[in-house]
């Protein structure tokens, strides 16, 4: 459902022994713009950078449920401008490279730390059918895409602790984040009311009953709200290897 109107296709020719785990990250979840996660039930699944499918609504985040101030980081070490592309795979090299830079970010902020590189031995622009097109150069451009939409402009961090309801929060998760002290930079005023930050990072610590919190302000829609990732009644995805 994260996919919707056709399937992503790619090609693999295995000759040696591959750790599994190791082959779908780098292989498959990478090139395709999604990362791993382990769901509130312990279940491995599978998230993408994009805003949660609405099936209800996340818990809030405000200055109720809040210990303490927040900290804020302007994440700028996270600058990601320029990505390379290789794919075109033949068994022993990668045939086509293409290089994606966005010269606004360049032009304000300077190169990033690095370069992003995303290496497919799956996809293949002589095979059929590369996305919904038909052509693997469309998942390469909407990837480039959402690495520059998400990193061309860093996104603020936020990190804080909350008292022990908020454990049912997930990482992955869209939150509606309120608090009048923090500085919006992007809008120029102090304070966040019920915006919209991804959760990267959670941590329970069941003895002092308090939850941690890594917020991401992603730029996702506000003010929408948008369902959990876990649950019993969802299925983000599959893998099917034949």
């Amino acid at each position: 459902r994260y996919y919707p109107g056709g399937s992503i296709y790619m090609k693999f020719s295995i000759t040696d022994k591959v750790t599994a785990s190791d082959f779908i990250y780098t292989e498959i979840l990478k090139v395709i713009n999604a990362y791993p996660k382990i769901d509130g039930q312990g279940k491995f699944s599978i998230k993408p950078f994009k805003a949660n499918i609405s099936e209800g609504t996340t818990q809030p985040i405000t200055e109720d449920n809040i210990i303490g101030m927040p900290t804020w980081d302007a994440n700028l070490a996270a600058l990601i401008n320029e990505v390379y592309f290789y794919y075109n795979h033949d068994g022993s090299e990668y045939l086509s490279e293409t290089y994606f830079i966005d010269g606004t970010s360049l032009n304000n902020r300077g190169p990033g730390k690095k370069p992003l590189e995303v290496k497919s031995k799956g996809l293949h622009v002589d095979t059929a059918p590369g996305s919904v097109n038909g052509r693997a150069e469309d998942i390469i451009a909407i990837r480039r895409g959402k690495v520059f939409a998400r990193f061309a402009s860093p996104p603020t961090k936020i990190k804080c602790k909350c008292f022990f309801s908020r454990w049912l929060t997930e990482a992955g998760d869209i939150v509606p984040f309120t608090h009048s002290k923090l500085p919006d930079i992007e809008s120029g005023v102090r304070g966040y009311s019920a915006y919209n930050m991804e959760v990267v990072n959670r941590t329970v610590n069941w003895k002092e009953g308090s939850v941690t919190l890594e917020l991401l302000n992603t730029g996702f829609d506000n003010p929408a709200n948008y369902g959990v990732i876990g649950g019993t009644s969802s299925k983000i995805g599959s893998i099917k290897i034949s």
